[in-house]
């Protein structure tokens, strides 16, 4: 690997599911690999079918390729993750000739098969069993098929936990105790990390922001979104992201009270001073055209958060009339950043949707349903104000938010320099930290793999 350009497989950060702090999460890495390893040859993990994934950075355009990988618990998908492990065992087990005959015919093996290196994303927060045993079973079994292979494995920054179901943290472990880096986005992420690993902390471990912090913003041409980009208005534009996972599903996540009735009261409160504009943003939208979203809505799944914010358009638009806006379809993560930066003021439940304002120095406001917001966001500081729906009432979450509304101009200056002191954080990470990791990697082999 040292006399070649390293090829490095992403996981965890698909670009195709329509959630776009997954997708800005895949960007963020391409754009931080490509700053510390220019030559690198990147290979994206695809959920549901190869095809090249086609990405803007800046002003450059990249067009990489990609191979399936998903959950698979039945034996014939052959791109899920238990008939791929078969195959490891076998190529493992099995004389060298026969083994590459084996498994050559499969592609996605084989393409995993050319990689030096895997860097997982985990989609931000997914190594955890927030979402159910069978995320947390698909997120282990994608680290343990690349280590079984062979690949030195990164945790790329990411929020780890919480593991409560049994045996959870027994596999955390032993996961961990195999990967060449293991990065905290957290800013406490050290200490959960030291507690994981039952009281010691080896040097692989390592804190750095969330990368997405350092994604680009990608222009949008006024004409597409006239009533953001296409006039001159004076009157504060407030952008508001409804996460249809809260509004919409069944699950609860223990909040406090209603979410639902949450949006509706920060909708109000935007709307009842004739001065103010709202911006309803979806940051998980449909992968394909939305229909009329209030006669196909399944309470019963999660649902995307365009539905969830034309829900509520529907609801206020005849009382608001053009002071309510909602996002049109489809924007890519960069140019949702893009539109977001017309906001004077933004609240929202989907971090990302968060870190891609206050990255751009915007007053913002998140309303965590984990843990999660705080860790990513403590590393602004005061400055990033955080609200827990687990904790707060209605009524204290519109107050927290009308007292920080009322100091964002002292945030706005405030933020500048810390914005650019965590921008810089993450570009160190993928200058210094991963490249001698990865470096390392190829010469002294992966723990529990030499």
């Amino acid at each position: 690997m040292t006399e070649k350009a390293p090829q490095i497989c992403v996981l965890g950060g698909a670009a195709t599911t329509g959630n776009l702090g997954v997708s800005a999460l895949g960007a963020a890495a391409v754009k931080g690999i490509l700053r510390g390893l220019p030559d690198a040859r990147i290979l994206f993990q695809n959920w549901s079918r190869d095809h090249t994934v086609k990405m803007q950075l800046g002003d450059r355009r990249l067009v990489l390729p990609s191979t399936r990988l998903h959950e698979g618990r039945r034996l014939r998908a052959t791109s899920g993750t238990r008939h791929l492990g078969l195959l490891a065992t076998l190529h493992r087990l099995l004389p060298r000739p026969f083994a590459g005959v084996a498994c050559a015919a499969n592609p996605t093996f084989a393409a995993l098969a050319k990689v030096d290196v895997a860097v997982d994303l985990s989609a931000g927060d997914s190594f955890s069993d927030i979402y159910g045993p069978r995320a947390f079973a698909y997120q282990s079994a994608v680290k343990l098929l690349l280590l079984r292979m062979g690949k030195p494995l990164v945790l790329m920054p990411q929020t780890y936990g919480p593991f409560s179901a049994p045996g959870s943290l027994e596999l955390v472990r032993k996961i961990l105790d195999s990967c060449v880096l293991i990065a905290s986005r957290e800013i406490g992420g050290l200490d959960e990390l030291q507690k994981l690993f039952g009281g010691w902390l080896p040097e692989r471990a390592v804190v750095c922001p969330d990368i997405a912090f350092d994604l680009d913003a990608v222009r949008v041409d006024a004409a597409r979104e006239p009533s953001v980009l296409g006039q001159q208005d004076e009157r504060p534009l407030i952008g508001l992201n409804v996460s249809g996972l809260l509004y919409l599903s069944e699950r609860k996540f223990g909040l406090r009270d209603s979410y639902a009735r949450l949006i509706r009261a920060t909708a109000e409160w935007v709307l009842q001073h004739p001065g103010r504009r709202l911006l309803l943003v979806p940051h998980v939208i449909p992968t394909k055209p939305p229909a009329q979203v209030h006669k196909r809505v399944d309470r019963k799944g999660d649902v995307t958060d365009t539905a969830a914010c034309r829900l509520v358009q529907e609801e206020l638009e005849p009382r608001f009339g053009d002071r309510i806006h909602c996002l049109g379809w489809p924007y890519t993560e960069g140019e949702t950043k893009y539109l977001i930066g017309s906001c004077d003021f933004m609240i929202g439940a989907r971090m990302h949707a968060c870190v891609a304002s206050i990255s751009q120095g915007i007053p913002t406001v998140t309303l965590a349903y984990s843990k999660k917001a705080q860790g990513v966001m403590g590393h602004l500081g005061r400055w990033a104000p955080v609200v827990d729906l687990r904790e707060h009432t209605v009524d204290e979450c519109i107050e927290f938010i009308d007292r920080w509304y009322e100091m964002r101009s002292e945030v706005r200056a405030a933020l500048a320099p810390i914005v650019a002191r965590v921008r810089t954080e993450v570009g160190r990470f993928f200058t210094e930290c991963l490249p001698s990791a990865i470096l390392d990697s190829a010469t002294l082999g992966s723990p529990g793999t030499s």
